[in-house]
């Protein structure tokens, strides 16, 4: 539901007895709303862990048995094998956070604001994450003597990766904006009635 069905439930609370409110209806809105930060971040946390822990065992243990070995790559490894232990601690530290909102309509939806906040946090890191990973992989190609056109072309592809990061965290501003939304228009109808 988005906010137009939000406001056609609140257009029917005013067909109603003033003091009774569709409680149904907002719960099952706001726990599809919880249900979908907590699925999206759960999905990008996943991924970050696995696929940064993977390449970046490959990449140290390619570089380790390939002479000769560059030290660039072993540098891009480390910083991958980094950034999936800072998404562990990261994803460890939010699922510890779940357990102090209450089970209440109002509880929920400062979880899936809380989840959306986290979400957008980490969208940030991991867009300008791009940056050292773009240089140590362009340092590795330079030191491997590829062509100026292959290093230029992957220049190319990081900064679209880049920008398209952007775009995606935009869109999570805005989910968590759509929250925080919905939650200040809850807190003035019950602080008005």
């Amino acid at each position: 539901m988005e906010l137009e069905e939000l406001k056609n439930i609140w257009h029917l609370q005013d067909k109603q007895d003033p003091f009774t409110i569709n409680m149904q209806a907002m719960n099952n809105y706001i726990q599809h709303k919880k249900e979908k930060a907590l699925h999206l971040i759960n999905i990008s946390e996943l991924l970050l862990i696995v696929v940064n822990f993977g390449a970046g065992l490959f990449t140290i243990l390619v570089n380790k048995f390939r002479p000769p070995s560059e030290m660039f790559l072993y540098v891009l490894g480390v910083w991958m094998l980094g950034t999936a232990l800072y998404a562990l601690l990261f994803r460890i530290k939010r699922t510890s956070n779940a357990n102090k909102f209450d089970r209440s309509i109002r509880g929920d939806l400062d979880y899936a604001v809380s989840t959306a906040t986290h979400q957008v946090k980490l969208s940030r890191i991991m867009r300008w994450n791009v940056v050292p990973i773009a240089l140590l992989t362009t340092l590795v190609m330079w030191d491997g003597q590829k062509s100026i056109l292959f290093v230029g072309g992957s220049i190319f592809f990081f900064a679209l990766a880049f920008y398209f990061s952007g775009w995606e965290h935009n869109i999570y501003l805005s989910k968590k904006a759509a929250l925080e939304k919905l939650r200040n228009r809850l807190l003035q109808e019950d602080l008005s009635s």
